[in-house]
């Protein structure tokens, strides 16, 4: 409770100008958060129900699986079947798609059980209906809850601040070349700070769903990210190099997906 007093106390010591800077940066930044927790608590709820209808779907389709492989199997039954695939489609990742297609081709019955077997274990990934939550994982949930809205509002801090040194230092600049450094630091570090906060984001959020995109995209994307940083440390001087090696690493990246998936 002292702590506050001194911090109240320190305030109050500040003249107009300052407490209205200070004020005005506070009254933001909750603005901002409060913001940044309806749009989370908006998204979380599409997503419930986009899942609650992804397991209903999924629930159905596991079921007619069963149904047919007990069947006698005939003509119109598959088709059936192929039906309640095409509606649940959208609703599958990566690896279930490819076992849909590997069914599409042989029509195998060792196949169809494979695929019951994915379609099982993504079902068990989800909490059943009215089930209780383990009270470390309610502490979780709301600890998740809270802390989701700082992440973007850390980044909008950081850019403002960088951004508001670096455009002083601009105004100050006399040559094309000394303005062109500036922004190229500016710009390194944004990116960087970009993609960094996106990954933490995918792994807080999605990363069961992430599907790997293999050794060259995460060797690209830890040199984006720590590249201005390395060089920041190397020399300052030589910051505005981090943003073409960026570059080049996206330009790299974007060269070597589009081959691969002009090669399939």
């Amino acid at each position: 409770m002292d702590y506050f007093v001194d911090v109240y106390n320190l305030y109050i010591k500040f003249d107009s100008i300052s407490k209205f800077y200070i004020t005005l940066v506070i009254g933001l930044c909750a603005f901002l958060y409060k913001t940044f927790l309806s749009m989370h608590l908006e998204e979380q709820k599409q997503k419930e129900s986009i899942i609650q209808k992804k397991v209903e779907i999924l629930s159905q389709f596991y079921a007619s699986i069963v149904i047919y492989m007990n069947s006698t199997q005939e003509q119109a039954e598959q088709e059936k079947l192929i039906e309640k695939i095409g509606e649940c489609y959208p609703y599958l990742d990566y690896r279930t798609k490819m076992k849909i297609e590997m069914y599409y081709a042989n029509r195998s019955i060792y196949t169809l059980n494979s695929l019951k077997g994915i379609i099982k274990q993504i079902l068990n990934k989800y909490e059943t209906i009215g089930e209780n939550q383990l009270e470390f994982e309610k502490l979780f949930s709301i600890f998740y809850r809270l802390l989701k809205p700082v992440l973007p509002l850390i980044f909008i801090l950081i850019v403002i601040i960088v951004g508001v040194s670096n455009f002083i230092i601009f105004h100050d600049a006399k040559s094309n070349w000394e303005k062109y450094c500036i922004v190229s630091d500016y710009a390194s570090i944004l990116f960087s700070l970009t993609i960094l906060i996106s990954l933490i984001n995918l792994v807080l959020q999605k990363w069961s769903e992430f599907r790997n995109p293999g050794l060259r995209f995460w060797i690209g994307t830890f040199v984006v990210i720590v590249c201005p940083y390395v060089i920041l440390l190397i020399d300052s001087n030589y910051l505005y190099l981090a943003f073409v090696i960026q570059i080049l690493c996206i330009i790299i990246l974007l060269v070597l997906d589009f081959k691969v998936r002009e090669s399939r």
